[in-house]
């Protein structure tokens, strides 16, 4: 672990490692919500960090409609009680202010991190009516290979959903490959595929799936998982 980079730095850029993070949530977070370890910090614990973060531009806070994050957010610079207000802000509060890495923590995290883009994974699911009876399923990785399994287990988690997905889907190549707010990669194999909500139980095509593919699939869902390695404890 680099010496300059404190343990409660670390979490809080690995917390917007792939996407940024309203400020207003970060004392409330959870490990069950974000299905991986957490540190809790105090409000004026998190101003620190976040405030010495953001002196060493390694962070960059954006304003936005709480419902949404788009790039062209107004980027805005707080000091250290607007960040401590910024924390106390109710999570519904229609305006909040995200924060994320810049090019610089971007860096950081992944050296320090030993980021594995070969094994990241980016999914998608869309609305293409107001029921979510059709959506688009987006899936991208950095080969074909990865994209194809990934899919058939995409199949399995759809199935726990009452979805299904018909036929192969559309594959393309995405050059660069935006992975994301942050990194882009050379390239993405990307497939995209309609789901449809039906009733009764969802069928899998036995020519596709098997019971050794499945046990393979959840092995490889586990496997690429833990992309990245965590430099620090997560112990209190």
């Amino acid at each position: 672990m680099t010496d300059s980079i404190t343990r409660n730095e670390y979490w809080l850029l690995e917390l917007v490692s792939e996407l940024r993070y309203p400020v207003s949530g970060i004392t409330s977070v959870s490990a069950e919500a974000l299905n991986r370890p957490v540190i809790h910090l105090s409000v004026d614990d998190a101003s620190r960090v976040l405030h010495a973060l953001a002196t060493r531009s390694l962070i960059q806070f954006k304003e936005s409609d709480s419902r949404s994050m788009h790039d062209d957010s107004r980027t805005v610079r707080l000091d250290l009680p607007q960040i401590t207000d910024q924390l106390k802000l109710d999570p519904q509060c229609p305006i909040q202010v995200f924060y994320g890495l810049t090019a610089e923590g971007g860096k950081i995290w992944e050296t320090a991190y030993r980021a594995d883009w070969n094994r990241y994974l980016s999914t998608n699911e869309a609305p293409l009516n107001d029921n979510w009876s059709q959506s688009e399923v987006e899936i991208v990785t950095t080969s074909r290979h990865l994209t194809d399994q990934l899919s058939q287990a995409y199949r399995f988690s759809l199935a726990d959903h009452g979805q299904q997905i018909h036929g192969e889907g559309k594959w393309d190549i995405v050059s660069p490959w935006r992975a994301t707010y942050w990194k882009s990669l050379s390239e993405g194999h990307r497939v995209r595929y309609i789901a449809h909500q039906i009733e009764g139980p969802v069928v899998i095509e036995p020519t596709t799936i098997d019971g050794e593919l499945a046990k393979k699939i959840t092995a490889w869902r586990l496997e690429h998982a833990n992309w990245y390695q965590s430099p620090i404890s997560y112990e209190s």
